[in-house]
């Protein structure tokens, strides 16, 4: 989470590791940021691993970040669904504040672009999927996340994506308490601000859509469609510059998905996906391009498990994961969809994007806010 230039210098923080907060036992530290610590916990009850995040201790002393702090809390655990990393408690003990929310072992979306370069068109797809699925059922209950963006978006090992941090997140509905607002109005990060977020404007849920496009371009092209030497240039650019042509800088990739992806990067709210169901149909009309069915004979990068790590396959034919896709969308209840996928094995392995996403709801670490280079875990803080 980027904290306005307001916040005051923290001081070290104590390791709680060992402590118990309640019902959990903190294993390690994972990693810290601006407002938050974060460790591996063990939940004794349950006897599960859990990600605790912990509030800093200066900042427990101020009521605004307390309840922000919660507030983070209450927006997330509203957000039921495969595709969004679950809040399980909000607490204080000792005058430790803390959230206690799912652990996800993975990485982020950030950490596998840099590692391995642009995506493919198929993976990038899956991913997208899952996401405006996330982002959809954000939006039934009102809720913008604000922050959208490589680092919030986690990649679990069995390839299911999760959007972490709603720390930003706010009810489009709802009025922001006045105090609040002065510490988090123009909160994000300027590479994937929308135009109305970094002009302080009222967001809605076509803000996430835009500040997705820009994460979408990223993975696609490489680098963000602006790029810039200080953060005030790169908001300009977002006010006033059009991006580069997706299509000129991946000509592989299908016209479709290029015009997708800029429909989304629209400066003006009203020219992009209304909402994200229309673009959650818009990225499903994808699926039957031969381009952008997943080739069962090359290892997925971004989504399937290392090849070291999975095991051996036959060979199948590359259609059949779309025919699979098509008849799980098909399903008429969460059951059938289930039903399919243990029958699918493999297949809905790689097509989880359209599989419980954004219509079957059910019960992301950002990587640069708390634990900036720690791989191999992507819990989300």
């Amino acid at each position: 989470m980027h904290e306005s230039s307001s916040q005051p210098l923290l001081s070290a923080e104590p390791d709680l590791t060992g402590r118990h907060l309640g019902d959990y036992r903190l294993l390690r530290r994972l990693g810290r940021g601006g407002m938050a610590v974060v460790y591996l916990a063990r939940q004794e009850s349950l006897q599960r691993q859990v990600a605790v995040k912990v509030l800093r201790a200066q900042l427990a002393l101020d009521a605004t970040y307390v309840q922000r702090f919660r507030n983070e809390a209450q927006a997330a655990a509203a957000l039921v669904h495969a595709n969004i990393v679950q809040i399980y408690e909000v607490g204080q003990v000792d005058g430790i504040h803390f959230i206690a929310q799912e652990y996800v072992a993975g990485s982020s979306l950030k950490q596998y672009f840099s590692r391995d370069g642009a995506l493919t068109g198929a993976d990038a797809l899956l991913v997208m999927c899952q996401v405006a699925s996330a982002l959809h059922k954000a939006s039934q209950i009102g809720i913008v996340h604000r922050d959208i963006k490589p680092e919030n978006i986690l990649i679990n090992a069995d390839g299911e994506v999760k959007v972490a941090d709603f720390g930003l997140a706010r009810a489009a509905n709802r009025l922001p308490d006045a105090h609040l607002t002065d510490t988090g109005v123009t909160m994000g990060t300027p590479v994937y601000m929308s135009p109305e977020q970094i002009e302080g404007r009222p967001l809605d849920i076509r803000s996430d859509i835009y500040s997705f496009g820009v994460t979408s371009f990223h993975m696609l092209a490489g680098r963000p469609p602006f790029e810039g030497d200080t953060p005030m240039n790169v908001a300009i650019q977002h006010l006033q510059t059009q991006p580069p042509s997706l299509a000129e800088l991946r000509p592989d990739l299908p016209e479709p998905l290029c015009r997708i992806i800029h429909r989304m990067l629209n400066k003006t709210p009203q020219d992009r996906f209304q909402d994200a169901s229309e673009l959650v149909a818009a990225l499903r009309g994808l699926s039957s391009d031969a381009r952008l069915t997943p080739d069962a004979s090359r290892p997925s990068r971004a989504i399937l498990p290392s090849a070291a790590n999975r095991p051996a396959r036959t060979a199948r034919n590359p259609l059949a994961a779309t025919e699979a896709l098509q008849q799980l969308m098909a399903a008429p209840s969460a059951t059938g969809r289930f039903a399919l996928l243990r029958s699918r094995g493999w297949i809905l392995g790689m097509g989880v994007a359209f599989l419980i996403g954004g219509f079957a709801a059910r019960a992301g670490r950002s990587v640069d806010p708390l634990s900036p280079g720690i791989r191999g875990n992507s819990t989300p803080v």
